[in-house]
């Protein structure tokens, strides 16, 4: 079983809900947040100084999300509110400053244009797609 997934390695539908819920509300700003195991999702305020067109977490934030929930997240969940959930070349950058950092996290990416989720994961050299809400695989 994948951390924070159910049997099918699937995001539940009341946690996609959710995150289609609060990336609508920020629109035109994209919502960024953590998901730690048990569809337990947290939404963070984006602190990036130009929110409609990147996402920031604030150190602290982050680090009393940890403690709050009594352990590290699995994915870093961010919108793309004008765009698809396609990983972009700064999403690709900060999966690579995870790897770096030996941190094993998952970047979780809601599109508004069109309604869709993915997750991403970087697999050695290659950032991999392994869910989304589509039927057909999506490979980066």
């Amino acid at each position: 079983m994948v951390r924070g997934r159910n049997r099918e390695g699937m995001l539940s539908q009341q946690l996609i809900a959710r995150l289609f819920e609060d990336a609508d509300l920020m629109a035109p700003q994209e919502m960024c947040g953590l998901l730690f195991e048990g569809d337990r999702y947290l939404r963070c305020q984006n602190v990036d100084p130009n929110p409609e067109r990147g996402f920031l977490l604030h150190h602290d934030e982050y680090q009393e999300a940890v403690r709050y929930m009594g352990k590290a997240p699995w994915a870093l969940v961010h919108s793309h509110p004008l765009a698809s959930a396609g990983a972009s070349p700064k999403d690709c950058g900060l999966m690579d400053a995870f790897e770096v950092a030996k941190i094993e996290m998952d970047m979780i990416i809601v599109g508004l244009q069109p309604k869709e989720i993915r997750i991403f994961k970087k697999d050695e050299h290659v950032y991999r797609c392994v869910w989304h809400t589509e039927k057909e695989p999506v490979t980066v």
